[in-house]
């Protein structure tokens, strides 16, 4: 479906009143006049919404400001109206027709980001992920670079969250230096750390807008902290997610598992192929395999078919596990 004339910006204010909770996005502007004009009561009452319409804008659209009971909702209008105003010969059936398409269409969706995009699985894989993650109570997953599987994990998370499932988000990663030296880094403990964290504050910026994560955070609703700060934690009520999990050893995995308390969820995820751990420390991808059997417990792979960043990083990752072993070392000995 191409979108050309619709836009809808990012800004997401709440109004409560005594009847319902109402989603406001602040501007959709239409460039054809008579869709809404002709059809608006149409489209309010098939998708329980409501338009008002605003200043018009420079560009010569009209823009709307509509209101939902939810992200969701908000996100299934954007698609309709942005669709309908690329067409012509509008019909109330033509209406009713979309509208049930993009409903269906959004059954996968895991959330709905701080705009109003729904986030939804896009390979087979993912879908396989997403569906483990909701129907069990620990998932393990393997999986190459750029597959979402971090993305994913969170997504759900803030999904539980938002539907006061669970209490809490946990989020934490090991510590481990990939080929860089930690000390020498700048700043305290905490200046040092950051940096390896920021990829999950990224990720919940991109879902729920970094006015909320940080809102949350102070709340104490999120907590995202290293790996070796979750010893002697018990998680209840919570949705714990260890990304990078291929950098925890076998006894940090233990420590981590026999957390686990009532009315939470866990997702281990990481990529085999990326470990950086000393030679003399054994990963916890070794230890995956013995959890097949252990019930509300699942372990998912996904592979280079679900990678949705860039095309070339399939190739990428292709070209290294086809490539040659000739290896050439620094003059540390490095490679």
């Amino acid at each position: 479906m191409t979108r050309p004339n619709v836009r809808a910006d990012t800004d997401r204010l709440v109004v409560k009143n005594e009847r319902r909770e109402y989603v406001i996005y602040r501007k959709i502007n239409v460039s054809n006049d008579d869709l809404l004009s002709n059809h608006i009561e149409k489209i309010e009452w098939l998708t329980d919404t409501k338009f008002f319409i605003l200043k018009p804008a420079d560009d010569g659209r009209t823009p709307y400001r509509i209101t939902a009971k939810d992200d969701a909702t908000i996100a299934r209008v954007i698609t309709l109206v942005s669709t309908l105003d690329g067409l012509s010969n509008i019909d109330n059936k033509k209406i009713e027709s979309l509208w049930k398409k993009i409903v269906n269409q959004n059954t996968d969706a895991v959330c709905t980001r701080k705009d109003g995009v729904a986030i939804t699985p896009r390979t087979a894989g993912q879908k396989k992920y997403v569906d483990a993650i909701l129907n069990n109570s620990i998932v393990i997953c393997r999986a190459p670079a750029g597959t979402g599987k971090t993305w994913l994990a969170i997504a759900a998370a803030c999904r539980m969250l938002r539907k006061k499932e669970i209490e809490k988000i946990v989020l934490t990663r090991p510590v481990i230096e990939a080929g860089e030296s930690l000390g020498f880094l700048p700043g305290g403990i905490a200046e040092k750390i950051d940096p390896y964290l920021q990829p999950l504050y990224d990720s919940l910026y991109d879902i729920l807008g970094k006015p909320e994560t940080e809102k949350l955070i102070q709340k104490g609703v999120i907590r995202i902290a290293p790996l070796a700060y979750m010893r002697g934690v018990t998680f209840t009520d919570s949705f714990v997610i260890l990304d990078e999990a291929q950098n925890a050893t076998r006894s940090q995995l233990k420590m981590l598992l026999t957390r686990f308390g009532e009315r939470s969820k866990m997702v281990i995820e990481g990529d085999v192929t990326q470990i950086d751990l000393p030679k003399e420390s054994v990963s916890c991808v070794n230890d995956f395999n013995l959890f097949l059997s252990v019930p509300d417990l699942a372990v998912t792979d996904m592979t280079t078919a679900d990678i949705v960043r860039h095309p070339i990083v399939v190739h990428i990752l292709k070209a290294y596990e086809e490539g040659n072993t000739n290896v050439i070392k620094s003059p540390g000995g490095k490679q």
